[in-house]
């Protein structure tokens, strides 16, 4: 299941932000070069990129091994929009 939800208006953030909450559950690791390159593609490139995963991968890999993997996969997507800050 996809989720969308707008959530800048909730934390009490100045007009001009927008923060948007793409969510899906259950995803790992192999999913999420697919997943960013899809978000990339349907909507405007955002200023930032915040990417919180790792809980699906835990049992499978070690934290340094997740880390550098995931690291590995923003550096495509990461050198198509160098100006998307990603956190």
């Amino acid at each position: 299941m996809n989720t969308m939800l707008p959530l800048g208006q909730h934390l009490s953030m100045e007009e001009h932000v927008c923060i948007t909450w793409f969510s899906n559950r259950g995803r790992k690791l192999g999913d999420l070069l697919l997943g960013v390159w899809t978000l990339l593609h349907q909507h405007e490139p955002p200023q930032g990129l915040v990417i919180q995963l790792g809980e699906n991968d835990i049992t499978s890999l070690r934290g340094i091994e997740l880390q550098k993997a995931v690291e590995a996969s923003l550096l495509v997507p990461h050198s198509s929009y160098p100006d998307v800050m990603l956190f």
